[in-house]
């Protein structure tokens, strides 16, 4: 038997409450933590802005790349108009859907979520309910051990919309990552 790939489509999460664990947020945030944060809420876009930004819209196949040469510069100043979240080679996602996927495609148990704080994915369309699709895993730690491994510097907290909804803790104390 032989593999073969038959379709394809392009997924872009729109995960706002993990900007912060970037590579730049994290160093900047560490350095002037009050300053930086509120900075850094300011200029996250809502999951409508992502939709409509045009370099999303050409990802997913609303647009042609040659669209954006007639876009003025900065690009989220001028969203797409009517852009839809859903293209011919794909679609954009939202943050629940994300924690969703991810609490799923979780094999080592380093997702802890607390099951009545978790946000509902919603229905979504096509592939993302695909991948959905099966048995949701049940179990759910307490406040009390998400926020006890965060504290100890052993998970980083999972936020929805401002609220903790779990972590994802390490695996080994040799492992940054």
């Amino acid at each position: 038997m032989t593999p073969i790939l038959r379709a394809a489509a392009n997924v872009l999460f729109h995960v706002p409450d993990l900007v912060r664990y970037g590579s730049r947020p994290f160093r900047e945030g560490a350095a002037r933590p009050g300053d930086f944060s509120a900075a850094l809420a300011r200029g996250l876009r809502s999951f409508g802005a992502a939709a409509a930004y045009p370099p999303n819209q050409v990802f997913i196949g609303n647009a042609a790349p040659e669209s954006l040469r007639d876009t003025p510069a900065p690009w989220f100043d001028h969203p797409a108009p009517g852009a839809s979240p859903r293209g011919a080679f794909g679609e954009i996602l939202p943050q629940a859907a994300f924690y969703a996927l991810l609490r799923r495609a979780d094999q080592f148990g380093l997702v802890m979520m607390d099951a009545a704080r978790a946000p509902d994915p919603g229905d979504l369309p096509g592939p993302a309910a695909a991948l959905l699709g099966g048995e949701e895993k049940e179990e759910s730690h307490g406040e009390a051990e998400i926020s006890g491994r965060i504290e100890k510097g052993d998970a980083l907290s999972l936020e929805h919309e401002g609220e903790r909804i779990g972590c994802v803790r390490r695996d080994h104390e040799a492992d940054e990552s």
